[in-house]
């Protein structure tokens, strides 16, 4: 889904497996994209991908809590990206060294490993999923 449209972010993304990632220098764009074309954030966690592989700091993640009964589908795409940016940027730079010296694979890599992290990110097409045709670019 994402790759229909984040067409001006998803060149940023790193592919992981059949998922997309991005750097933090690059979530604001994605964010505000997402935005435009009503994609809700689900959520998201820390990956460090690289020629050793592929390891998953599932701890170091982001789940917005789901539309509410009361709240707008233009209310809530909103709302979840500010919930997952808000979690996303409240993680410390050592968190990231910390969750990559987790991983034998990772021993003795010299990295920047705030620089290096991807936010693999889950969305979701509220508009098509509620049939608001206007907002539902899938359809």
């Amino acid at each position: 889904m994402c790759e229909k449209l984040l067409t001006n972010s998803i060149h940023l993304a790193a592919k992981s497996g059949n998922e997309y990632g991005w750097y933090l220098s690059d979530l604001e764009q994605v964010r505000n994209e997402a935005i435009f074309n009503g994609l809700a954030c689900l959520g998201g966690q820390v990956q460090f991908c690289g020629k050793w592989g592929t390891a998953e700091a599932y701890w170091l993640s982001s789940d917005p809590s789901p539309q509410k009964s009361d709240e707008s589908i233009d209310g809530y795409v909103k709302r979840s990206w500010d919930d997952f940016m808000k979690d996303v940027f409240s993680i410390q730079t050592n968190q990231y060294t910390d969750a990559a010296k987790s991983f034998k694979c990772l021993e003795g890599v010299a990295c920047d490993w705030d620089i290096e992290a991807i936010w693999i990110i889950y969305f979701s097409n509220t508009a098509a999923e509620q049939g608001d045709s206007e907002r539902a670019p899938l359809r």
